[in-house]
């Protein structure tokens, strides 16, 4: 496999295809499947985004152009999206002036419900430009990446958080989950840049065996073997089963030439499906609970139901410039006036990427 280039045609359904799970997982109750996308849709997600991070461009970024890059993509959008749910939370103590630094500085360090993701992403972006700026050894990186996510895993995911919480530092660092994930991040940014002979080496054909065989363990994890052992257990199936998709993804996947239009259109707004999906949902959610019960029947229509009001009421505001540029982070109309200037000078070279 070649990952040298620009271009990887399965890249946009995986990406159009997890986004469309995340909704639906949050359409789930508690049960052994809402587990199952809950263990590897954001592994999946981050270790996708790690991977389209391109090596050569990140290292002549000075920090400013940096934040330039992620301004409109990802900085503003979140605010928007920030200041509208915590707007809706904190709506009593905002008309009565009530204001609460402490409740302020918890609301930025852990986001509300599903906006952690934005932060994570962009503080692990930070992360990796530090990284390639000094030049540290991306093994060594990996390897302290991977002690982490076994640490929290294996230990501290399943101690009291109540008590947890007592200790200072360990509640303002923020939501763990900017740490925990960073390894399967950073893991297919090292496959692609570093370790190209690994995904070659991958037997495809023992990965439509092991995905299944780990998806079983690893349900199987959170009720095998006394509490002494099941952390550690279920830490190890966890990363089996995780690590057997990124590398089925990789290897595989990004280049299956598929077409959607349900997906191309759920990959191009993408950001904008995650931040303003559970507004929604939540409505749907509480409309529905007095006639239906827990099932998989209810979930489903959760997902259809949103999916039904989101997408077209995407589709219709990204006619409106200011909203699909602040709101949605649509930087391809910038992108195209600039092209249009760089064509008048003969300086445009059209390119295809995934970025």
């Amino acid at each position: 496999m070649s990952i040298s280039k620009s271009y990887f045609p399965g890249i946009d359904v995986i990406k159009g295809c997890l986004i469309l799970q995340v909704v639906l997982t949050h359409s789930l109750g508690g049960n052994n499947f809402s587990f199952l996308m809950y263990s590897y849709h954001m592994p999946l997600f981050l270790s996708i985004s790690g991977f389209l991070i391109k090596q050569d461009r990140l290292r002549k970024l000075s920090f400013g152009d940096l934040v330039r890059k992620y301004l409109y993509r990802l900085i503003i959008p979140w605010i928007i999206a920030f200041l509208f749910y915590n707007t809706i939370v904190y709506f009593d103590d905002i008309i009565n002036f009530r204001f609460d630094i402490i409740a302020v500085l918890k609301a930025i360090v852990y986001p509300y419900y599903h906006l952690w993701f934005i932060p994570a992403l962009l503080f692990m972006i930070f992360c990796l430009w530090v990284i390639e700026r000094n030049g540290i050894k991306p093994k060594y990186v990996l390897a302290f990446a991977l002690c982490i996510t076994l640490s929290w895993f294996g230990y501290f995911s399943w101690e009291d958080q109540r008590l947890m919480e007592s200790n200072w530092l360990y509640v303002w660092i923020g939501d763990k989950r900017n740490f925990i994930y960073f390894f399967f991040f950073f893991l297919s940014y090292y496959l692609k840049n570093y370790g190209q002979h690994l995904l070659r080496r991958i037997n495809k054909k023992l990965l439509w065996f092991l995905i299944p065989a780990f998806t079983f363990l690893l349900v199987l994890s959170t009720y095998m073997g006394s509490m002494a052992i099941r952390p550690y257990y279920y830490t190890l199936c966890y990363m089996l089963f995780n690590l057997s998709i990124i590398y089925f993804s990789l290897s595989y996947l990004i280049n299956i030439k598929f077409k959607s239009s349900i997906f191309q259109f759920s990959n191009n707004y993408s950001m904008v499906i995650y931040l303003y999906h559970y507004i929604i949902l939540e409505e749907i959610i509480r409309s529905m609970d007095p006639y239906f019960g827990e099932s998989l029947l209810r979930s489903g229509l959760i997902f259809l139901v949103t999916c039904l009001i989101l997408l077209p009421l995407i589709k219709l505001l990204s006619g409106i410039r200011f909203i699909d540029l602040y709101v949605f982070g649509n930087t391809k109309r910038m992108a195209e006036k600039k092209d249009k200037a760089h064509e008048t000078f003969g300086l445009m070279e059209p390119a295809r990427s995934n970025e």
